[in-house]
């Protein structure tokens, strides 16, 4: 079955990293599965200057990750951070 919501991040993703050397194109099915937890990882590598993209979560990745300011309390009106999303 299709999720709209999964859909439009297939899109959004495709859009905003499409013209990325190690970008991987998500189909725009809206199913969710390996390719799309794949992408959500390789935007967060891209995003966070990693040198190595694979989609995978590694030590770099992880590392990385570690590294992010450490969230205490979360407002809606907070300015939305990319690496926030993207790990939730």
């Amino acid at each position: 079955m299709s999720d709209q919501n999964v859909k439009a991040a297939q899109k959004y993703l495709n859009a905003m990293f499409g013209g990325h050397k190690d970008w991987v194109k998500l189909d725009e099915d809206g199913k969710t599965g390996t390719a799309v937890m794949q992408g959500i990882i390789r935007t967060f590598q891209i995003q966070n200057g990693i040198s190595t993209i694979t989609g995978t979560v590694g030590p770099l990745t992880i590392n990385t990750m570690k590294k992010l300011a450490i969230i205490t309390k979360m407002d809606p009106n907070d300015t939305p951070q990319v690496n926030v999303c993207l790990i939730q």
